[in-house]
């Protein structure tokens, strides 16, 4: 309930101070309730130093959560002093500690006080500078502890020196606006997490080198549960998966790999040879990856249209081939067509043979219901007998504007050799996927499960399809999201 009143619009906290002198009888709640008092932060201006000193006070014995706001201090050493006395005392109770760094002043500050503050029972840290310039050689921080407690840790453009991570579960790394992890910094810090179970890698567009023929580097995380890769590089999708080594992975989440990068540096992953590489290497049937039963594919925002991931998709269905649940974004929908085979009615080839469970993220469009409808009715065995799914006017129109963007966002990349060869390369990997014998799939599993999201706009055409997708599927789940920023209802079910 605490967080209910944290931050302000500029980012410094403000606490639950203003809810506590509404009136007689808030005060009296606010006041009988510590654990409303337990979250507050610090910067420079004096009224934020006040409030946290109430805090401590109100809390009670109970667990803090800090954020320290170093951004724009006129004066590191005062506030370095501030900090201290602050926190000093109260040292055993900091359970959670963010940071808001810009410049290598602010680093400083942090820098300072963590090296000298022991924080025994600290269990979760983030240390975020972000900043435009390429500031300041030394981007190490020390804590004085070592961060023995530490359970999770989120690092973006600083490096921890000398970490005790034994009792780590949960790493984020992403990169600073100047600054890039390297593989080696990623696999020694993951060496050090022995108990790690859930990694999450950000904004990775120029962390790996792109030599070709590289060696695998090593990852291995003998405890991962959980892998995150959110807008990065196709080349880092594909190292780190290449590399990881996680015998208990289960849930995997991704994003379609960011493209705006691999244009600039002519890095782009020939998806058609990595997948036969991995299949070289581990064999068709498998995997290392054989555990992860759960899949979400999220649309990386500067990413291309579905078009052009075909082969990301292919080589995710090759590598994850025993997911049990899929989410995936509305926009993204053809990686369905792609996983029954190129002719819906006869496939011949696919993937995600052990599918049970569809979840569709973004608001699906008539177009988008027609091939979840096609795709359960091919997996279930499901005939139509003859309905009417509707006009292909909308799908028809929806793809030649996402085609008509994808070759404006290339030709602003390429010239028009390199649009030719991708698109020649594009029917190579459909031809060869076409001519390829897949024995050994086994049969589809029924798709028991469908969830998506619709607007209320009525329309006649979609509430039929949903109506043939129940008779398809064993549970359609269809949520309405309300249209209304202003009373911000939010989602209720149908």
């Amino acid at each position: 309930m605490a967080e209910l009143c944290l931050e302000s619009h500029d980012g410094f906290f403000i606490g639950i101070l203003p809810l506590s002198q509404v009136n007689l009888r808030l005060r009296h709640i606010t006041l009988d309730t510590p654990h409303l008092w337990t979250a507050f932060g610090i910067a420079e201006e004096p009224i934020t130093q006040y409030h946290a000193q109430l805090c401590i006070e109100r809390s009670r014995c109970l667990p803090l959560s800090v954020r320290v706001n170093a951004l724009g201090s006129s004066d590191s050493a005062k506030l370095c002093l501030s900090l201290d006395d602050i926190l000093q005392p109260v040292a055993a109770r900091v359970r959670s500690l963010d940071t808001c760094l810009d410049t290598y002043q602010d680093l400083s500050v942090v820098k300072e006080v963590l090296m000298k503050l022991s924080l025994p029972l600290l269990e979760d840290i983030n240390l975020d500078y972000d900043s435009v310039f390429f500031d300041g050689p030394d981007r190490t921080i020390t804590l004085a502890d070592g961060g023995a407690s530490l359970r999770t840790l989120g690092l973006t453009g600083v490096l921890l020196l000398n970490p005790n991570l034994q009792s780590l579960k949960s790493l984020t790394l992403g990169n600073g606006a100047c600054w890039r992890w390297r593989e080696s910094a990623i696999s020694g810090l993951v060496a050090l997490a022995s108990s790690l179970e859930t990694l999450t890698l950000v904004g990775m567009e120029g962390t790996f080198d792109t030599t070709k023929d590289l060696p695998k580097f090593n990852l291995q995380c003998p405890s991962l549960r959980r892998l995150s890769l959110l807008d990065i590089a196709s080349i880092c999708i594909y190292r780190v998966l290449l590399s990881l080594h996680s015998p208990l992975l289960k849930y995997v989440h991704i994003t379609t790999p960011s493209t705006d990068y691999e244009a600039k540096t002519g890095s782009q992953v020939h998806w058609k040879r990595a997948t036969d590489y991995f299949k070289e290497v581990y064999g068709v049937a498998t995997s290392p990856f054989n555990k992860v039963h759960s899949l979400v594919i999220d649309k990386s925002e500067d990413g291309f249209g579905a078009r052009h991931q075909q082969g990301f998709f292919r080589f995710l269905m090759t590598t994850f081939p025993c997911i049990h649940s899929l989410g995936i974004d509305a926009e993204e929908i053809v990686a369905l067509k792609i996983s029954n085979g190129n002719d819906p009615d006869s496939p011949r080839f696919g993937g995600w043979a052990f599918l049970q469970e569809l979840t569709v993220n973004g608001l699906p469009s008539r177009s988008t219901f027609k091939r979840i409808l096609e795709f359960a009715r091919i997996r279930n065995g499901t005939a139509l007998l003859g309905q009417d799914l509707g006009d292909d006017e909308e799908e028809k129109a929806a793809m030649d504007k996402s085609v008509e963007g994808s070759d404006d966002q290339l030709a602003g990349s390429w010239n028009n050799a390199e649009i030719k060869a991708q698109e020649d390369q594009n029917r190579d990997i459909d031809g060869a996927m076409l001519e390829d014998k897949f024995e050994d799939i086994p049969p589809f599993l029924k798709i028991k499960k469908v969830s998506a999201r619709r607007s209320r706009t009525e329309d006649g055409a979609v509430d039929r399809l949903i109506q043939l997708l129940k008779t398809a599927v064993d549970v359609v789940d269809v949520t309405y999201r309300v249209q209304d920023l202003e009373t911000n209802v939010g989602v209720v079910s149908a």
